[in-house]
């Protein structure tokens, strides 16, 4: 669910809308079209948030892992406490394919 709908779910729930000014941007890691935007996410880091997904789409090649670790790196250059406890840090690809 993309922030902008879980937003607006969550204020019709409970009744309180509160404006924001949360910038996001959205990444089909299956669908090489969104390259572009992985680059100008890197270059540009104007977003506090990332909402990857990796829905097929027909007619498209999926983004290299690399280019997603590029990514990834350039965004969360610093390893949380599960990281430094030893454990390896996993790609964007299996923590979706774990989720989903």
């Amino acid at each position: 669910m993309a922030t902008d709908q879980l937003f607006h779910s969550y204020s019709q729930i409970v009744r309180k809308p509160v404006p924001t000014s949360v910038t996001y941007r959205y990444i089909n890691i299956r669908d090489d079209n969104y390259r572009w935007a992985l680059r100008e996410m890197i270059r540009q880091r104007n977003r506090s948030m990332l909402c990857p997904n990796d829905a097929p789409v027909e007619g498209t090649a999926t983004l290299s892992e690399e280019e997603v670790g590029t990514l990834l790196n350039a965004c969360y250059p610093v390893d949380i406490d599960f990281e430094r406890r030893g454990r390896r840090r996993q790609t964007l690809r299996s923590v979706l394919n774990s989720v989903c």
